[in-house]
């Protein structure tokens, strides 16, 4: 999922819609209620990329994810944020796009299972 915009708060609201919309899916049902490993690789732009916070974007995203109470109709993979039990985050440069102010995030996750380790990014992702 891709986010692009110019100003910090619409790229935290493009980032929630973008994740609400694609938690659409009916396949996350049997999740819901579930403990989950999730991880996180934030791609920030060259000039973003020294004072972006890789726990902002993780919250942000979490809260993107978690079940809005507030709405009535809430597209959500969990219903809060304590069901998750190991979460990885990872910022990363990304390459810059002439005229757009550019940041991407990649949201994986599974049900946790603790006995199995968590990578967070394959080798040709570093």
């Amino acid at each position: 999922m891709e986010v692009c915009t110019s100003k910090k708060a619409e790229s935290k609201e493009r980032i929630i819609r973008n994740i609400r919309e694609w938690m659409e899916n009916n396949k996350f049902e049997g999740i819901r209620d579930k403990e989950l490993d999730v991880s996180i690789l934030i791609y920030v732009n060259k000039q973003r990329y020294a004072w972006q916070d890789v726990d902002n974007i993780s919250k942000v995203v979490l809260d993107a994810i978690s079940n809005d109470r507030k709405k009535t109709k809430s597209n959500y993979l969990i219903d809060d944020d304590r069901q998750v039990i190991r979460l990885l985050a990872y910022k990363l440069m990304r390459e810059e796009i002439p005229g757009m102010d550019t940041d991407e995030v990649r949201l994986s996750f599974r049900v946790h299972n603790p006995s199995k380790q968590m990578v967070l990014v394959d080798s040709e992702y570093i």
